[in-house]
This record gives C-alpha cells, structure tokens and sequence, in this order.
C-alpha cells in the first residue's frame, strides 16, 4: 500500500469533513510521513538491523569483507563426474574475489 492510499484511509473522517479536502490530505500525508515514513520505525519492527553512518561507511564494509577473507563456500555433494573439480575451482575464484576486493578496499582507506 502506497502513502498516498494509506493517508486516504488513515484519515478519512478527517479529510471528508474538511472545507478544503486537498490541504487537510497533503497535510495528513507530511504527518504520515513524518510519522511512519523513516528508518527509526523500520529499526524497530526489525527490518533495519543497524545504522550507519556514512563517515564509517568504509570501515564498516571492509570489516565485513575481512571476515569473509577466509570464508569457504561449501556445496552439497553431487554425483556427477566432475562436481569436485568445479567446487574447488568455484571455492578458489571466489576466495580470490575475496581477497583482491578486500586489498582494493584497504588500498582506498
């Protein structure tokens, strides 16, 4: 649903019952989205799991990246003739990206 729609249904009885119904809704949209429209409200019903500001923007990722240095992507097993060559070869490449994207991020910093 759609600010505008959740204004109209929100604040109904508000807007019928004003002389200028146009004002009364873009006013009742800015309260909307003063009220329920931001990321404080999202942080609490859980969909944000953390804010940062954007000054630790880069410290931030590159300890994320850091942790996945050395990470090992795992498959299930499969029985086909050449499942464990491309696992190792994917497992390689990717700890590659890894490590070439950390070393570019650490060069930035």
């Amino acid at each position: 649903m759609g600010q505008e729609t959740a204004t109209s249904i929100l604040y109904a009885k508000e807007i019928a019952k004003a002389e200028n119904p146009q004002e009364i809704r873009g006013k009742c949209l800015q309260e909307y989205n003063d009220i329920w429209i931001t990321p404080y409200m999202a942080a609490e019903r859980g969909y944000i799991d953390d804010f940062i500001e954007p000054e630790a923007s880069r410290a931030i990722l590159i300890s994320f990246l850091d942790s996945l240095e050395n990470k090992v992507d795992e498959k299930p097993w499969k029985n086909t003739g050449s499942s464990s060559c491309n696992q190792v070869l994917c497992t390689g490449v990717c700890a590659t990206a890894r490590y070439y994207l950390i070393t570019l991020m650490k060069r930035c910093v």
